[in-house]
């Protein structure tokens, strides 16, 4: 209760205003999302709920997957399969829950052994990431998921610590109108999932509530999951302009249990086993997490701005890790957050010029306690840690319009990071950290044709380590001193590209990038705890790739999508023991993948729709000695729409894999016994019902 009544406190330093209920909102701070933007979408602020769209030139170095997309994938029980409409954005995990989505983009994030590192993610325009740049997914439902917008390295710099790529979930927005939907699932390995949601308006201000359960045994031993989950929105009207959204998130996991990584020689002998220690350690996660989140956007005129959030968020997370010496972890996070940021338009000799300015506090604050795992019971306490990691960030943006064919953006940002850990086991030893980065931002778009447009970015990205990381010393495996040797990597990334514009049939894009990263950050592990990773810094890397998207409507009723990326990222300074690994390949990224999407519409009243994944062949290790096969999977989805009044209703039955094709759905990269190979399921089927009102 202290801490809701803190953050309210908090948030009205921004903006004092008196709430007014029965005033209708003014369009001009209205939640409408455009349905029909499917690429190369703007969006600045890392506090902005919606992107922006500019009429005479399309921006840069990002992409949004419209809900329309999502909805070709929402049958799953992860929103992996809905982010591989960006190019250049690379995910593996979709069985093992325990682990949660990884991805990396453009080759961040390549480190995660769980989860998310180095890509900033953004719920509403609200920090879903910690300051110190880690994140999960877990609580996100892609039915409640109405835009992804996706940004990528060049285009990062304002967005502070761990941003070499950035993720903007966009929910649905609250409407003016009384709407129930249901959706449910059910699909092979007892896969069942349950989305309700409500909304309506009451007395001048809208409301939704939105409830989803996801249940499976999965495809391994020991890979079952529970997980529930709600979401409760309400936007007030606060004086003729000014909006104030309140939302809420709640989610638990009693179990997302964890099969483990398996050899090659295992995987042989049977594709579902689970890791015989896994097993016998009862490995696995417990999760509880709430948020509060308050939005605000005061528009003072037509050239004035301010848009402001504060939010507090608590987790309670346990996990069973397959050894007995604090192979049990209990962690309990408080996170907060405020921003702010003012964006004003004038005119500069004669040209449109828009300037943004904002704020960024976020202060994370982690109390880790370790225990004996002996098998699955808890045994004694072996560690217990305070964590502490504070985030000061101020930055500054202009775009310059000069006149319909050329704009020029440029930012500046600077954040102070401190990072402070007590242990409160032994000795109540202290170690304390403080960073301070500069990272800039330059971007230059031109029409050259009516329809086609070039561009270049340019942006410095800076990653401190995560608290996770620093607190695993590889030299002193029980965790008694902060790992002093792990550096932050900085990288200095360039983009150049062509998109098209204001095609309605027809968009297509490609870029070539390169970035540069000093000291990059790489897992691995060691015997006495497999299952946990260290960490310890490459000298140098460089990652050139090459990315390709054309969407295309066929005729009336059809639709193709597809990207392709090229990426070749290679350890430029690098000595591992006694190797000298310079031109070694980066692992966990294959050097071509792709997506390919085909809807047929109105094909005898149903949907059909069929999409490939390809990639090639990539490693599981720095040395380059795991290959990895490549593969191409298909998956076909048909759907039935019937209405009967005032209700749609929705019939889909699915096959996943259907050519049965084996593959990995997880690679741990730089295993310890050469535990790489976490199996796919083979062919799968789904089928699902959907209720609209």
């Amino acid at each position: 209760m202290l801490r809701t009544i803190l953050i309210i406190i908090i948030f009205l330093t921004f903006s004092k205003s008196e709430i007014v209920l029965n005033e209708k909102v003014n369009s001009s701070t209205s939640f409408d999302i455009p349905s029909n933007k499917d690429s190369i979408y703007f969006h600045f602020s890392p506090i902005q709920v919606q992107g922006r769209s500019n009429q005479k030139i399309n921006e840069i170095t990002s992409n949004v997957i419209n809900s329309k997309s999502l909805m070709n994938n929402n049958e799953a029980l992860s929103i992996n399969n809905g982010l591989r409409y960006a190019s250049g954005v690379y995910v593996l995990n979709n069985e093992n829950f325990s682990q949660d989505t990884r991805l990396s983009i453009r080759g961040i994030g390549l480190r995660s052994p769980f989860g998310i590192r180095g890509v900033k993610v953004f719920v509403d325009g609200v920090p879903e990431s910690t300051p110190d740049g880690q994140c999960q997914l877990d609580n996100l439902d892609i039915n409640n998921i109405s835009q992804i917008e996706v940004f990528k390295s060049s285009s990062t710099g304002p967005y502070g610590n761990a941003s070499g790529a950035v993720i903007n979930f966009i929910s649905y927005p609250k409407l003016d109108e009384n709407k129930i939907k249901i959706n449910s699932h059910f699909g092979s390995f007892n896969k069942k999932k349950i989305n309700l949601q409500f909304q309506s308006k009451f007395k001048g201000f809208n409301w939704y509530i939105r409830f989803l359960q996801k249940s499976a045994n999965g495809y391994r031993d020991n890979s079952s999951v529970l997980s529930n989950s709600f979401n409760i929105g309400t936007d007030f009207k606060l004086s003729k302009n000014q909006n104030l959204s309140i939302l809420i998130n709640g989610f638990e996991s009693p179990f997302a249990f964890d099969p483990g990584s398996l050899t090659i020689e295992q995987v042989m002998q049977d594709r579902t086993m689970s890791n015989n220690t896994n097993k016998e350690f009862k490995a696995g996660e417990f999760i509880f997490e709430s948020k509060l989140s308050l939005i605000h956007n005061y528009q003072i005129n037509k050239k004035l701005n301010i848009k402001s959030y504060s939010f507090i968020l608590e987790r309670d997370f346990n996990n069973k890790l397959p050894f007995e010496h604090g192979g049990q972890v209990d962690l309990q996070r408080d996170y907060f957050g405020v921003g702010s940021n003012m964006e004003k338009t004038s005119p500069i000799f004669g040209f449109e010029s828009r300037n943004s300015i904002g704020v960024e506090i976020l202060s994370q604050n982690d109390l880790r306690k370790r225990f004996k795992n002996e098998f699955g019971e808890r045994g004694d306490l072996t560690f217990r840690q305070t964590e502490s990691y504070k985030s000061f960030g101020i930055y500054f943006k202009n775009k310059i319009n000069f006149g319909a064919n050329l704009s020029i953006s440029s930012g500046l940002r600077s954040d102070l990071n401190i990072i402070s850990f007590t242990n409160r086991f032994l000795n109540r030893a202290q170690d304390k950290k403080r960073f301070l980065n500069i990272s800039p931002t330059l971007n230059c778009n031109l029409k050259i044709v009516n329809y086609l447009n070039l561009y270049y970015a340019f942006s410095k990205n800076f990653e401190t380590p995560t608290l996770y990381e620093l607190g695993n010393d590889p030299d002193n495996p029980e965790g008694m001193t902060m790992n002093s040797k792990l550096k932050p990597q900085d990288s200095y990334c360039n983009e150049i590209g062509f998109t098209t514009n204001n095609i309605k049939k027809f968009k297509f894009k490609t870029a070539y990038f390169q970035n540069i990263t000093f000291n990059e950050i790489v897992a691995f592990e060691i015997e006495s705890t497999p299952g946990r990773s260290y960490f310890r810094n490459a000298g140098r890397t460089l990652k050139n790739g090459i990315e390709l998207e054309v969407n295309q409507k066929l005729g009336k009723s059809s639709i193709l999508k597809s990207n392709y990326t090229f990426s070749k990222f290679e350890f430029r300074d690098y000595i591992l023991g006694n190797n000298d690994i310079k031109g070694n390949s980066l692992p966990l990224i294959p050097q071509h993948f792709g997506y390919l999407e085909l809807e047929k519409n109105e094909f005898f009243k149903f949907t059909i729709i069929t999409n490939i994944f390809f990639q090639s062949n990539f490693f599981a290790d720095d040395l380059n000695k795991q290959n990895i096969k490549g593969h191409g999977k298909i998956n076909i989805k048909i759907k039935l729409p019937i209405r009967s009044g005032s209700y749609l209703y929705n019939l889909t039955i699915g096959v996943n894999n259907v050519l049965n094709v084996k593959y990995y759905d997880n690679i741990r990269v730089n295993a310890w016994g050469k535990r790489y190979f976490e199996p796919a399921p083979g062919r799968h089927f789904n089928f699902g019902f959907s209720l609209f009102k």
